[in-house]
């Protein structure tokens, strides 16, 4: 799970300009990991 979390953090630091995709990515790795926690 934090691997998930990792990206989708680097994504926002790292491309300011793509700060919405980043945003995306974390929620859609949030979501992931929910997934993973309850399975």
């Amino acid at each position: 799970m934090v691997n998930y979390y990792s990206k989708g953090l680097l994504t926002l630091y790292k491309n300011d300009e793509k700060l919405e995709l980043g945003i995306i990515l974390s929620a859609q790795n949030s979501d992931i990991a929910k997934a993973v926690g309850s399975a």
